[in-house]
């Protein structure tokens, strides 16, 4: 080996450490470079305990644990793209552990969030990719995409692989524009209220989800359009599915007041007061409408599927209904069944 491949070695190691840092941090630090923390951090002062301020960046947090008070953010990023958080580590007591701001491309791997009111926040942010990671105890919602600002958007984003555990919501995507993203593999077990709430969002992909033992509705769709669900288990409580339309909220909410060509297709819906509930029945308008219901085991449930008011010419057509004591109950319009 000659000298000048040795400088070159030594130049690519120097620069790897250089790369990624590994330290201590302190509340309100400000991390614009790859960072392993190398110890516990508990913070109860400021806005946050620690942002993230550049692009590109990666925080390995070790197996550490990163805790702090209700009122302070875990972990902010705000208008930073390519940001990846991971490492097995722990986020703990925050209002929100991770919130990330208009920021593209932000990845959350393998962390454990509990004890919180949020465990993810995307807002107005697209192409995250949120997998491995467990959400217990959340007082709100465990993962929640939302886009509140008009002329921006929250689309194509996943959710694969993580656990939910005695969240009031494991899933919410909320407001126009937020559309397209994949809720693939997760497991939801005991949320107070649903399990995933879709509310003005559309053309998302629901697949391999099981969803246990939900306090209201295990799937929840409101002003929600050409979704595709398949091969979902839900079991216990009391509705399955929900398909609703103007049925209130919180979100950016400007666009079409229906719930139109949404496939619920190949799922499992046991052990229900209801399996499906199609219309909120405020009007006798055709507010959810055209959406197809097939091939679904309805089984076990006191009602198999409801059609309220509002649904009409939705089609409900080869489904199974082993165990379930009425199978349809219709006062819309032109369903078939």
């Amino acid at each position: 080996m000659n000298f000048n491949q040795i400088l070159l070695i030594t130049a690519s190691l120097m620069g790897l450490c250089l790369s990624q840092q590994s330290h201590a941090l302190s509340c309100g630090d400000i991390i614009t470079t790859n960072t392993v923390m190398t110890a516990d951090l508990h913070c109860t002062s400021g806005y946050y305990a620690l942002e993230i301020q550049a692009n590109n960046v990666t925080l390995d947090m070790n197996g550490h644990t990163l805790s702090g008070t209700n009122d302070l953010v875990g972990i902010s990023v705000y208008s930073q793209d390519k940001v990846t958080i991971r490492g097995g580590g722990a986020i703990t007591g925050f209002w929100v552990g991770i919130n990330a701001s208009s920021s593209d491309v932000l990845e959350v791997d393998d962390i454990t969030f509990y004890d919180s009111g949020n465990g993810v926040i995307i807002s107005s942010g697209s192409h995250a990719l949120i997998k491995n990671n467990d959400f217990i105890k959340m007082s709100a919602e465990g993962v929640r995409i939302a886009n509140h600002v008009p002329g921006l958007v929250a689309n194509n984003n996943s959710v694969i692989n993580n656990e939910f555990y005695q969240n009031f919501v494991g899933i919410v995507v909320c407001g126009d524009d937020s559309d397209r993203h994949v809720f693939q593999d997760n497991l939801i077990l005991k949320s107070q209220s649903y399990g995933i709430h879709l509310i003005q969002s559309n053309r998302n992909q629901i697949s391999s989800n099981q969803i246990l033992d939900s306090g209201t509705t295990a799937m929840r769709l409101n002003n929600a359009s050409y979704n595709t669900i398949k091969s979902n288990s839900l079991r216990i409580g009391r509705v399955g599915l929900s398909i609703l339309a103007d049925a209130g909220g919180r979100c950016l909410d400007t666009g079409s007041k229906t719930s139109y060509k949404n496939q619920f297709i190949g799922n499992h819906s046991i052990d229900f007061d209801t399996g499906i509930v199609v219309g909120v029945g405020l009007s006798s308008n055709d507010d959810v409408t055209l959406n197809y219901l097939n091939y679904n085991k309805l089984y076990d449930n006191d009602l198999g599927i409801f059609f309220n008011t509002d649904a009409h010419y939705n089609d409900a057509t080869d489904n199974t209904y082993t165990g379930t004591l009425t199978e349809v109950s219709d006062v819309g319009v032109g369903n078939s069944y």
